[in-house]
């Protein structure tokens, strides 16, 4: 079986979740397929660039597109609905997979793309020309799927809102990206922590800091922390800024707690699990999610998460997170007061947290997705 991947957004040097989805699922293919089975995994490409990450075998090919040095931006409407269009027929697949919510046009229908999420439809994301966008690629795409993985069941259900067929959504859920023990650099801890100002205990969130994710709630609801309740912690803020830094960094500011938030922005992927274990808390105060991967990563290495009861974010932590039913900081600051003080609820929250996320996993999310393939080629 010959099978198409669209892996550009993997091939970023800072990777936001669904690069780091794309990267996951390709590394674990191996394991759930056959030695036959070849993998061409297409980019736009200027010139002659790398594919950016490792493949783990040579049934994977990188295939670069040509984008004419005359067209601007990396995917630009021309390239992703003549350009590639033609390579993929040309390559004559059994299955073409658009891994990031968008699929291009005139392909057969031995399609498939991944529906991350669709906040988009749900509430203000981006800016208000850029979300109607997404908007309407994203139905024009669910017109043109054979099938569609939805990450969660909350997911799936969004997208049946928008009267796409129930036998055409499977749910795959994804994994954390959890390092191996062996490759965790322990002893460079120190590096990280005066790299980042680090010199306190410290409550954790990692993700990019926009509009959703909710960033000044937990600002808010950290201060209150630390003031009414006199904890030395630090609030460390791991994440690109996607629109909402400033606006963080003003809260923070007249919350009066600036001196104690670290705004990391995007790390190395080896100081990733290093940041991850030593923090006391993760704190995770999104509006809505797809499916929380990085809960999934917290509880695996052994943090505490205390999150907002919204959308999926239940379905990843299940009964093993402090969820906070309402919107006040306070009630979010009392969640986070009750883990730091009782380390017999802590230590709990952690052996849950340890088992919960062993119920998701990259190899599970690779044998379903090659099964979905398999279907659709009808082998």
């Amino acid at each position: 079986m010959k099978v198409g991947i669209y892996v550009q957004p993997a091939r970023y040097k800072e990777l936001t979740g669904v690069g780091r989805h794309i990267r996951k699922l390709i590394e674990h293919l191996p394991l759930a397929s056959e030695r036959s089975d070849q993998f061409l995994l297409y980019y736009p490409s200027v010139g002659r660039e790398d594919l950016g990450f490792t493949v783990p075998d040579n049934r994977f090919q990188p295939r670069p597109v040509r984008v004419p040095s005359n067209w601007e931006g990396s995917r630009p409407n021309l390239w992703w609905n003549w350009r590639l269009p033609i390579s993929v027929l040309a390559d004559r697949l059994d299955v073409f997979h658009g891994p990031s919510h968008y699929l291009p046009r005139s392909l057969h229908k031995r399609t498939v793309t991944t529906i991350h999420d669709l906040a988009y439809f749900q509430m203000s994301v981006h800016s208000p020309g850029h979300d109607e966008l997404q908007r309407r690629l994203t139905l024009t795409s669910l017109k043109r799927a054979g099938k569609v993985i939805a990450l969660s069941e909350n997911t799936k259900r969004d997208v049946l809102a928008l009267d796409f067929p129930d036998d055409r959504v499977d749910v795959i859920y994804g994994g954390g990206d959890i390092a191996g023990e062996d490759t965790i650099q322990e002893n460079r801890w120190t590096e990280v922590a005066d790299r980042y100002d680090i010199d306190a205990p410290y409550i954790l969130f990692v993700g990019s800091i926009n509009q959703r994710k909710n960033v000044p709630h937990l600002i808010q609801a950290f201060a209150r922390l630390i003031k009414d309740r006199n904890h030395p912690h630090l609030l460390v803020v791991v994440g690109g800024d996607g629109g909402g830094l400033q606006e963080a960094r003003q809260v923070a500011s007249e919350c009066g707690c600036a001196d104690r938030v670290r705004f990391t922005g995007f790390i190395d992927d080896w100081e990733r699990p290093l940041i991850f274990r030593h923090a006391d808390i993760f704190g995770f105060p999104s509006k809505y999610e797809g499916f929380t991967l990085v809960t999934i990563e917290a509880m695996a290495y052994g943090i505490p998460v205390v999150a907002i009861d919204s959308s999926s974010v239940t379905e990843g932590v299940g009964n093993a997170a402090r969820l906070v039913k309402t919107d006040e900081s306070e009630d979010f600051a009392s969640e986070m007061n009750l883990v730091l003080g009782s380390r017999e609820l802590a230590n709990e929250m952690v052996r849950e947290g340890k088992k919960q996320a062993q119920k998701f996993s990259w190899e599970s999310n690779a044998r379903a997705t090659m099964s979905l393939y398999q279907s659709l080629a009808g082998h």
